[in-house]
């Protein structure tokens, strides 16, 4: 970010997770230096990353570059001080941080993202938990993102809760919604999109879109509970 030539991407906030020598959530990547200005810029965008956006609408102002557009004005990630104090290389289990940023339609956003990281699943393997709290100026729709890596398989098991199995059988990811502050309804949906783990190349894959419908102030929590093998 902050202009950077033209491989700038809305990504503040944005974790990318593995768990052993598997990948679970990416973002979309960047498929080539392609003349298709539309291609290039859902690759960069707020859309293709795990990120809480208001509605469909992008969180940045996109430019043109040297060879593609690049983001401007995209919200700048801020870790809490009292995170910054007391996170160390001996515990790194938990990390805030806070965004800011004006939409068209609901004014000043603020957004906060917990991202915690726990023993929960099978045999102590890990758990990870992500609290987003969002305030809006007005009442908007807000949509969260999770793409997961091609080698897994969603299934949505119930209206706040979703099944991921890896190619080997085995490893097993639940992940589950819960709206901890709020009245917006969810709305659960999942959604092909196009990964590019190398470049040049593209692999299908499957999103995650929970929609929270018109709120000013909510709170939700994914968990993502992995069942490893043995």
């Amino acid at each position: 970010l902050f202009g950077r030539a033209s491989h700038d991407h809305d990504d503040n906030g944005s974790p990318w997770v593995s768990f052993g020598a598997r990948e679970l959530l990416v973002d979309g990547g960047c498929y080539s230096y392609t003349r298709s200005l539309e291609e290039r810029l859902r690759d960069i965008s707020s859309a293709s990353h795990n990120l809480v956006t208001v509605g469909g609408r992008r969180r940045f102002l996109p430019r043109p570059g040297a060879m593609s557009p690049t983001v401007a004005w995209a919200p700048i990630a801020t870790v809490e001080p009292s995170v910054a104090d007391g996170l160390s290389s001996a515990d790194e289990s938990r990390l805030e941080i806070s965004l800011r940023w004006t939409d068209e339609v609901a004014g000043v956003v603020h957004h906060r993202r917990r991202v915690t990281l726990g023993a929960g699943g099978r045999g102590g393997a890990p758990a990870l938990m992500v609290d987003d709290k969002v305030e809006l100026e007005r009442d908007a729709p807000l949509c969260v993102r999770w793409h997961f890596a091609p080698a897994w398989t969603l299934e949505a098991e119930s209206e706040t809760v979703v099944l991921a199995r890896h190619v080997d059988g085995v490893d097993q990811v639940r992940v589950a919604f819960d709206l901890v502050r709020g009245r917006a309804p969810l709305r659960l949906a999942l959604a092909p999109f196009r990964f590019s783990g190398r470049y040049g190349e593209r692999e299908s894959a499957t999103v995650i879109e929970l929609t929270l419908l018109p709120a000013a102030s909510v709170r939700v929590r994914s968990r993502f509970d992995v069942a490893a093998s043995a």
